[in-house]
Protein backbone atom coordinates (compact mmCIF):
# COMPACT_ATOMS: atom_id res chain seq x y z
CA UNK A 1 0.00 0.00 0.00
CA UNK A 2 1.42 3.36 -1.02
CA UNK A 3 1.48 6.32 1.40
CA UNK A 4 -1.28 7.95 -0.65
CA UNK A 5 -3.44 4.83 -0.45
CA UNK A 6 -2.84 4.62 3.29
CA UNK A 7 -3.89 8.23 3.78
CA UNK A 8 -6.95 7.61 1.62
CA UNK A 9 -7.92 4.62 3.78
CA UNK A 10 -7.37 6.61 6.95
CA UNK A 11 -9.47 9.49 5.61
CA UNK A 12 -12.36 7.17 4.73
CA UNK A 13 -12.28 5.50 8.16
CA UNK A 14 -12.25 8.85 9.97
CA UNK A 15 -15.10 10.13 7.77
CA UNK A 16 -17.18 7.03 8.48
CA UNK A 17 -16.62 7.36 12.22
CA UNK A 18 -17.52 11.07 12.20
CA UNK A 19 -20.74 10.36 10.28
CA UNK A 20 -21.67 7.61 12.74
CA UNK A 21 -20.96 9.87 15.72
CA UNK A 22 -22.96 12.74 14.27
CA UNK A 23 -26.04 10.61 13.61
CA UNK A 24 -26.12 8.15 16.49
CA UNK A 25 -24.05 9.58 19.33
CA UNK A 26 -24.69 13.31 19.00
CA UNK A 27 -28.17 13.42 17.45
CA UNK A 28 -29.41 10.02 18.65
CA UNK A 29 -28.47 10.62 22.25
CA UNK A 30 -29.87 14.14 22.12
CA UNK A 31 -33.23 12.42 21.62
CA UNK A 32 -32.58 9.43 23.90
CA UNK A 33 -29.69 9.98 26.33
CA UNK A 34 -29.48 6.29 27.27
CA UNK A 35 -29.29 5.12 23.63
CA UNK A 36 -26.98 2.07 23.37
CA UNK A 37 -24.92 2.25 20.18
CA UNK A 38 -22.34 0.13 18.36
CA UNK A 39 -21.08 -0.42 14.83
CA UNK A 40 -21.32 -3.73 12.97
CA UNK A 41 -17.87 -4.03 11.39
CA UNK A 42 -15.62 -6.71 9.84
CA UNK A 43 -12.22 -8.15 10.61
CA UNK A 44 -11.40 -11.36 8.73
CA UNK A 45 -8.35 -13.37 9.74
CA UNK A 46 -5.41 -13.73 9.47
CA UNK A 47 -5.02 -10.32 7.74
CA UNK A 48 -8.02 -8.10 8.54
CA UNK A 49 -7.72 -5.96 5.40
CA UNK A 50 -11.47 -5.31 5.49
CA UNK A 51 -11.40 -3.95 9.07
CA UNK A 52 -13.17 -0.59 8.96
CA UNK A 53 -11.09 0.52 11.98
CA UNK A 54 -7.75 -0.76 10.69
CA UNK A 55 -6.04 2.65 10.50
CA UNK A 56 -8.48 4.67 12.60
CA UNK A 57 -6.61 6.96 15.04
CA UNK A 58 -6.39 5.60 18.55
CA UNK A 59 -8.48 8.36 20.15
CA UNK A 60 -11.39 7.59 17.76
CA UNK A 61 -11.30 3.77 18.01
CA UNK A 62 -14.67 2.80 19.52
CA UNK A 63 -15.09 6.26 21.02
CA UNK A 64 -18.52 6.72 22.61
CA UNK A 65 -19.67 3.21 21.62
CA UNK A 66 -21.11 0.92 24.27
CA UNK A 67 -20.07 -2.45 22.86
CA UNK A 68 -18.14 -3.90 19.90
CA UNK A 69 -19.57 -6.06 17.11
CA UNK A 70 -17.41 -7.66 14.42
CA UNK A 71 -17.84 -10.24 11.68
CA UNK A 72 -14.81 -12.55 11.65
CA UNK A 73 -15.74 -15.13 8.94
CA UNK A 74 -15.07 -18.79 9.78
CA UNK A 75 -11.42 -18.92 10.89
CA UNK A 76 -10.62 -19.49 14.56
CA UNK A 77 -10.83 -15.97 16.03
CA UNK A 78 -9.18 -16.46 19.44
CA UNK A 79 -6.44 -13.87 18.87
CA UNK A 80 -8.92 -11.40 17.43
CA UNK A 81 -11.29 -11.89 20.36
CA UNK A 82 -8.51 -11.10 22.82
CA UNK A 83 -7.56 -8.03 20.80
CA UNK A 84 -11.17 -6.80 20.86
CA UNK A 85 -11.28 -7.27 24.61
CA UNK A 86 -8.02 -5.44 25.23
CA UNK A 87 -8.71 -2.66 22.74
CA UNK A 88 -12.26 -2.19 23.99
CA UNK A 89 -11.15 -1.52 27.54
CA UNK A 90 -13.54 -4.04 29.07
CA UNK A 91 -16.60 -3.14 27.01
CA UNK A 92 -18.92 -5.99 26.00
CA UNK A 93 -18.23 -7.43 22.55
CA UNK A 94 -19.61 -10.06 20.23
CA UNK A 95 -18.74 -11.49 16.83
CA UNK A 96 -20.71 -12.78 13.87
CA UNK A 97 -19.03 -16.07 13.01
CA UNK A 98 -20.96 -17.16 9.89
CA UNK A 99 -21.17 -20.50 11.65
CA UNK A 100 -24.13 -22.88 11.41
CA UNK A 101 -22.17 -26.08 12.14
CA UNK A 102 -19.61 -25.55 14.93
CA UNK A 103 -22.20 -24.01 17.25
CA UNK A 104 -20.66 -25.28 20.48
CA UNK A 105 -17.15 -24.11 19.58
CA UNK A 106 -18.25 -20.66 18.40
CA UNK A 107 -20.21 -20.08 21.63
CA UNK A 108 -17.44 -21.50 23.81
CA UNK A 109 -14.64 -19.37 22.35
CA UNK A 110 -16.59 -16.18 23.01
CA UNK A 111 -17.55 -17.21 26.54
CA UNK A 112 -13.93 -18.16 27.27
CA UNK A 113 -12.53 -14.84 26.05
CA UNK A 114 -14.97 -12.42 27.66
CA UNK A 115 -17.40 -12.00 24.75
CA UNK A 116 -21.12 -12.52 24.29
CA UNK A 117 -21.95 -15.65 22.24
CA UNK A 118 -23.97 -14.84 19.14
CA UNK A 119 -26.69 -16.95 17.54
CA UNK A 120 -26.97 -15.03 14.26
CA UNK A 121 -26.25 -17.97 11.94
CA UNK A 122 -27.39 -20.86 14.11
CA UNK A 123 -30.55 -22.53 12.80
CA UNK A 124 -32.93 -22.33 15.73
CA UNK A 125 -35.47 -24.40 13.80
CA UNK A 126 -33.08 -27.35 13.77
CA UNK A 127 -33.83 -29.36 16.96
CA UNK A 128 -30.19 -30.34 17.61
CA UNK A 129 -28.94 -26.78 17.11
CA UNK A 130 -31.67 -25.42 19.35
CA UNK A 131 -30.82 -27.96 22.04
CA UNK A 132 -27.20 -26.82 22.21
CA UNK A 133 -28.11 -23.13 22.07
CA UNK A 134 -30.41 -23.61 25.05
CA UNK A 135 -27.84 -25.74 26.86
CA UNK A 136 -25.02 -23.17 26.52
CA UNK A 137 -27.09 -20.09 27.34
CA UNK A 138 -28.59 -21.91 30.32
CA UNK A 139 -25.09 -22.82 31.50
CA UNK A 140 -23.94 -19.20 31.28
CA UNK A 141 -27.05 -18.00 33.07
CA UNK A 142 -26.59 -20.57 35.84
CA UNK A 143 -22.97 -19.49 36.30
CA UNK A 144 -23.51 -15.79 35.67
CA UNK A 145 -20.98 -14.89 38.36
CA UNK A 146 -18.24 -16.40 36.15
CA UNK A 147 -19.10 -14.20 33.16
CA UNK A 148 -20.79 -11.01 34.30
CA UNK A 149 -18.36 -8.07 34.10
CA UNK A 150 -15.34 -10.37 34.40
CA UNK A 151 -11.86 -9.12 33.52
CA UNK A 152 -8.77 -10.47 31.77
CA UNK A 153 -6.55 -12.53 34.06
CA UNK A 154 -3.69 -13.87 31.94
CA UNK A 155 -0.21 -14.23 33.38
CA UNK A 156 1.37 -12.75 30.23
CA UNK A 157 0.41 -10.15 27.65
CA UNK A 158 0.95 -10.01 23.89
CA UNK A 159 1.12 -6.51 22.44
CA UNK A 160 -0.88 -6.06 19.24
CA UNK A 161 1.19 -3.98 16.76
CA UNK A 162 -1.51 -1.38 16.11
CA UNK A 163 1.01 1.48 15.96
CA UNK A 164 2.89 -0.31 13.19
CA UNK A 165 -0.36 -0.93 11.30
CA UNK A 166 -1.07 2.79 11.46
CA UNK A 167 2.29 3.29 9.76
CA UNK A 168 1.33 0.95 6.92
CA UNK A 169 3.31 -2.17 7.94
CA UNK A 170 0.25 -4.40 7.65
CA UNK A 171 1.71 -7.67 6.39
CA UNK A 172 4.95 -7.77 8.38
CA UNK A 173 3.41 -6.66 11.67
CA UNK A 174 0.34 -8.90 11.50
CA UNK A 175 2.30 -11.92 10.27
CA UNK A 176 4.66 -11.60 13.24
CA UNK A 177 1.73 -11.00 15.62
CA UNK A 178 -0.09 -14.11 14.40
CA UNK A 179 3.10 -16.17 14.62
CA UNK A 180 3.84 -15.19 18.22
CA UNK A 181 0.19 -15.42 19.24
CA UNK A 182 -0.19 -18.81 17.57
CA UNK A 183 2.86 -20.10 19.40
CA UNK A 184 1.47 -18.93 22.75
CA UNK A 185 -1.89 -20.54 22.00
CA UNK A 186 -0.29 -23.84 20.99
CA UNK A 187 1.93 -23.79 24.09
CA UNK A 188 -1.17 -23.23 26.25
CA UNK A 189 0.06 -20.04 27.89
CA UNK A 190 -2.41 -17.86 29.80
CA UNK A 191 -2.06 -14.52 28.03
CA UNK A 192 -4.06 -11.38 27.29
CA UNK A 193 -3.75 -8.98 24.35
CA UNK A 194 -3.37 -5.19 24.50
CA UNK A 195 -2.77 -2.75 21.62
CA UNK A 196 0.76 -1.37 21.85
CA UNK A 197 -0.43 2.23 21.40
CA UNK A 198 -2.54 2.26 24.59
CA UNK A 199 -0.65 -0.15 26.87
CA UNK A 200 0.82 1.75 29.81
CA UNK A 201 3.77 0.75 32.03
CA UNK A 202 1.36 0.32 34.95
CA UNK A 203 -0.72 -2.15 32.94
CA UNK A 204 2.33 -4.09 31.79
CA UNK A 205 3.84 -4.24 35.27
CA UNK A 206 1.23 -6.72 36.49
CA UNK A 207 2.27 -9.33 33.90
CA UNK A 208 5.06 -11.87 34.30
CA UNK A 209 5.95 -11.72 30.61
CA UNK A 210 5.39 -9.14 27.88
CA UNK A 211 5.57 -10.53 24.33
CA UNK A 212 5.77 -8.41 21.18
CA UNK A 213 5.99 -9.02 17.44
CA UNK A 214 9.76 -9.15 17.93
CA UNK A 215 9.62 -12.01 20.46
CA UNK A 216 9.70 -15.01 18.14
CA UNK A 217 13.51 -15.50 18.10
CA UNK A 218 13.56 -15.56 21.92
CA UNK A 219 10.67 -18.03 22.05
CA UNK A 220 12.71 -20.78 20.42
CA UNK A 221 14.46 -21.24 23.78
CA UNK A 222 11.51 -20.14 25.97
CA UNK A 223 10.78 -22.49 28.88
CA UNK A 224 8.04 -20.35 30.46
CA UNK A 225 9.61 -20.56 33.92
CA UNK A 226 7.33 -19.31 36.67
CA UNK A 227 4.16 -19.64 34.58
CA UNK A 228 1.21 -22.00 34.80
CA UNK A 229 1.53 -24.90 32.36
CA UNK A 230 -0.89 -27.30 30.71
CA UNK A 231 -0.47 -30.68 29.05
CA UNK A 232 -3.16 -30.73 26.37
CA UNK A 233 -3.57 -31.38 22.64
CA UNK A 234 -2.95 -28.49 20.25
CA UNK A 235 -6.70 -28.44 19.56
CA UNK A 236 -7.33 -27.15 23.10
CA UNK A 237 -7.14 -23.44 23.98
CA UNK A 238 -6.85 -22.08 27.52
CA UNK A 239 -7.67 -18.62 28.88
CA UNK A 240 -8.24 -16.98 32.26
CA UNK A 241 -10.58 -14.42 33.78
CA UNK A 242 -11.37 -12.83 37.13
CA UNK A 243 -15.03 -12.48 38.16
CA UNK A 244 -16.49 -9.16 39.19
CA UNK A 245 -16.93 -10.31 42.80
CA UNK A 246 -13.38 -11.62 43.11
CA UNK A 247 -12.37 -14.64 45.16
CA UNK A 248 -11.69 -16.97 42.21
CA UNK A 249 -9.53 -17.34 39.15
CA UNK A 250 -11.46 -18.96 36.32
CA UNK A 251 -9.58 -21.08 33.77
CA UNK A 252 -11.48 -21.72 30.52
CA UNK A 253 -10.85 -24.66 28.20
CA UNK A 254 -12.09 -24.81 24.57
CA UNK A 255 -11.64 -28.02 22.56
CA UNK A 256 -11.76 -27.62 18.76
CA UNK A 257 -11.13 -31.27 17.91
CA UNK A 258 -13.85 -32.74 15.70
CA UNK A 259 -14.53 -35.28 12.96
CA UNK A 260 -15.14 -33.63 9.61
CA UNK A 261 -18.01 -35.40 7.78
CA UNK A 262 -17.68 -36.53 4.18
CA UNK A 263 -19.13 -34.38 1.44
CA UNK A 264 -22.13 -36.68 1.00
CA UNK A 265 -22.76 -36.76 4.75
CA UNK A 266 -22.89 -33.01 5.34
CA UNK A 267 -26.18 -31.52 6.50
CA UNK A 268 -25.09 -27.92 7.04
CA UNK A 269 -26.33 -28.08 10.64
CA UNK A 270 -24.84 -28.88 14.03
CA UNK A 271 -24.98 -32.61 13.24
CA UNK A 272 -21.80 -31.97 11.20
CA UNK A 273 -19.89 -30.60 14.19
CA UNK A 274 -19.00 -34.05 15.56
CA UNK A 275 -16.81 -32.88 18.47
CA UNK A 276 -14.29 -35.38 19.82
CA UNK A 277 -14.05 -35.36 23.62
CA UNK A 278 -10.67 -34.72 25.21
CA UNK A 279 -9.43 -36.35 28.41
CA UNK A 280 -6.41 -36.33 30.72
CA UNK A 281 -5.66 -32.63 30.29
CA UNK A 282 -3.20 -31.80 33.06
CA UNK A 283 -2.83 -28.40 34.67
CA UNK A 284 0.03 -27.06 36.77
CA UNK A 285 -1.08 -23.68 38.14
CA UNK A 286 0.99 -21.01 39.86
CA UNK A 287 -0.94 -19.40 42.70
CA UNK A 288 -1.41 -15.66 42.10
CA UNK A 289 0.86 -13.52 44.28
CA UNK A 290 -0.65 -12.94 47.72
CA UNK A 291 -3.10 -15.83 47.41
CA UNK A 292 -3.24 -19.55 47.95
CA UNK A 293 -5.53 -22.00 46.17
CA UNK A 294 -8.03 -23.66 48.48
CA UNK A 295 -10.00 -25.80 46.01
CA UNK A 296 -10.86 -26.18 42.32
CA UNK A 297 -14.31 -26.87 40.91
CA UNK A 298 -15.04 -28.21 37.42
CA UNK A 299 -18.12 -27.53 35.28
CA UNK A 300 -19.24 -28.01 31.69
CA UNK A 301 -22.44 -27.23 29.75
CA UNK A 302 -23.16 -30.98 29.67
CA UNK A 303 -22.62 -31.29 33.45
CA UNK A 304 -23.37 -27.80 34.76
CA UNK A 305 -23.34 -28.73 38.46
CA UNK A 306 -19.81 -28.13 39.71
CA UNK A 307 -17.68 -30.98 41.02
CA UNK A 308 -14.66 -30.51 43.24
CA UNK A 309 -11.42 -31.85 41.80
CA UNK A 310 -8.61 -33.63 43.57
CA UNK A 311 -5.57 -31.33 43.70
CA UNK A 312 -1.92 -31.70 44.60
CA UNK A 313 -0.06 -28.79 46.18
CA UNK A 314 3.67 -28.21 46.02
CA UNK A 315 4.98 -24.85 47.17
CA UNK A 316 3.14 -22.18 45.22
CA UNK A 317 1.98 -24.62 42.54
CA UNK A 318 -1.23 -26.65 42.38
CA UNK A 319 -1.76 -29.53 39.96
CA UNK A 320 -4.88 -31.31 38.78
CA UNK A 321 -6.05 -33.60 36.00
CA UNK A 322 -9.19 -32.44 34.22
CA UNK A 323 -12.11 -34.81 33.67
CA UNK A 324 -13.08 -35.60 30.11
CA UNK A 325 -14.99 -32.80 28.37
CA UNK A 326 -16.55 -32.33 24.96
CA UNK A 327 -16.02 -28.72 23.80
CA UNK A 328 -16.05 -26.30 26.73
CA UNK A 329 -15.20 -26.45 30.41
CA UNK A 330 -14.38 -24.08 33.26
CA UNK A 331 -12.07 -24.76 36.21
CA UNK A 332 -13.11 -22.41 39.02
CA UNK A 333 -9.98 -21.86 41.13
CA UNK A 334 -10.92 -20.64 44.62
CA UNK A 335 -8.41 -18.25 46.18
CA UNK A 336 -7.67 -17.40 49.79
CA UNK A 337 -5.87 -14.12 50.37
CA UNK A 338 -3.11 -13.39 52.83
CA UNK A 339 -1.87 -16.96 53.01
CA UNK A 340 1.15 -16.84 50.76
CA UNK A 341 4.00 -18.55 52.58
CA UNK A 342 7.58 -17.32 52.68
CA UNK A 343 8.42 -20.16 50.32
CA UNK A 344 5.76 -19.01 47.90
CA UNK A 345 6.93 -15.42 48.10
CA UNK A 346 10.43 -16.52 47.18
CA UNK A 347 9.27 -18.69 44.31
CA UNK A 348 6.60 -16.45 42.81
CA UNK A 349 8.11 -14.37 39.99
CA UNK A 350 7.40 -10.69 39.71
CA UNK A 351 6.98 -8.56 36.64
CA UNK A 352 10.19 -6.69 37.40
CA UNK A 353 12.29 -9.88 37.55
CA UNK A 354 10.97 -12.11 34.81
CA UNK A 355 9.31 -9.91 32.20
CA UNK A 356 10.74 -10.49 28.75
CA UNK A 357 10.16 -6.80 28.13
CA UNK A 358 10.07 -4.66 31.27
CA UNK A 359 8.01 -1.44 31.36
CA UNK A 360 11.14 0.73 31.21
CA UNK A 361 12.37 -1.20 28.17
CA UNK A 362 8.94 -0.89 26.60
CA UNK A 363 9.00 2.88 27.02
CA UNK A 364 12.50 3.07 25.55
CA UNK A 365 11.47 0.92 22.57
CA UNK A 366 9.08 3.62 21.34
CA UNK A 367 11.92 5.04 19.28
CA UNK A 368 13.44 1.85 17.87
CA UNK A 369 10.35 0.43 16.16
CA UNK A 370 10.30 -2.91 18.00
CA UNK A 371 7.01 -2.18 19.71
CA UNK A 372 5.83 1.14 18.34
CA UNK A 373 4.55 4.37 19.77
CA UNK A 374 2.81 4.14 23.12
CA UNK A 375 0.30 6.74 24.23
CA UNK A 376 1.04 8.62 27.41
CA UNK A 377 -1.43 8.56 30.28
CA UNK A 378 -2.59 12.00 29.20
CA UNK A 379 -3.11 10.80 25.63
CA UNK A 380 -5.06 7.76 26.81
CA UNK A 381 -7.31 10.03 28.82
CA UNK A 382 -8.19 12.36 25.95
CA UNK A 383 -11.29 10.42 25.01
CA UNK A 384 -12.42 10.21 28.62
CA UNK A 385 -11.92 13.94 29.18
CA UNK A 386 -14.33 14.62 26.34
CA UNK A 387 -16.93 12.21 27.72
CA UNK A 388 -19.82 13.83 29.54
CA UNK A 389 -20.90 12.71 32.97
CA UNK A 390 -24.04 10.98 31.76
CA UNK A 391 -22.09 9.03 29.13
CA UNK A 392 -19.72 7.78 31.81
CA UNK A 393 -22.60 6.70 34.01
CA UNK A 394 -24.31 5.03 31.06
CA UNK A 395 -21.19 3.07 30.15
CA UNK A 396 -20.78 1.86 33.74
CA UNK A 397 -24.42 0.78 33.78
CA UNK A 398 -24.06 -1.10 30.51
CA UNK A 399 -20.89 -2.89 31.58
CA UNK A 400 -22.13 -3.90 35.01
CA UNK A 401 -25.82 -4.56 34.73
CA UNK A 402 -27.54 -4.35 31.41
CA UNK A 403 -25.47 -6.23 28.85
CA UNK A 404 -24.84 -9.57 30.49
CA UNK A 405 -23.36 -12.10 28.03
CA UNK A 406 -26.30 -14.49 28.05
CA UNK A 407 -28.69 -11.59 27.40
CA UNK A 408 -26.84 -9.92 24.52
CA UNK A 409 -28.49 -11.83 21.67
CA UNK A 410 -27.65 -10.46 18.24
CA UNK A 411 -30.47 -9.53 15.90
CA UNK A 412 -30.34 -9.37 12.09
Amino acid sequence: MTPLQREGLRFSEISRKKAFDEIFIQYGRSLKPDLIVAQWLHSYQPTPSNDERLTLPTDLWGKGEDYLWYCVAKAEPTLQLRYMRGAGGGRPFTVCHYESVKIRASMAELAANGGAPMTRYANFNDPESRQELVRYFRFMKQHDDVYHANTMAGECVLLHPRSQIHEGRFTDALSAYNAVGGRLLDDHILFDVLPDDIATPDQLARYKRVFTVASMPEMQAETYDGLSRFEAPSTVRVSASHPEKGGTWDIHFVNYNRKEPGEKEKTGFIADENPIAVSDVKADLVSPAGFSISKIEWMTPESPESQELRIEKSGNRVRFTAPEFLVYAVARVHLVSGQTTAQNSAVLPTASTVATLRPAQFAASRTNGNVGQTSSTADCGTCHERTTKWETELRAQVLRRRLRPHRLLARP
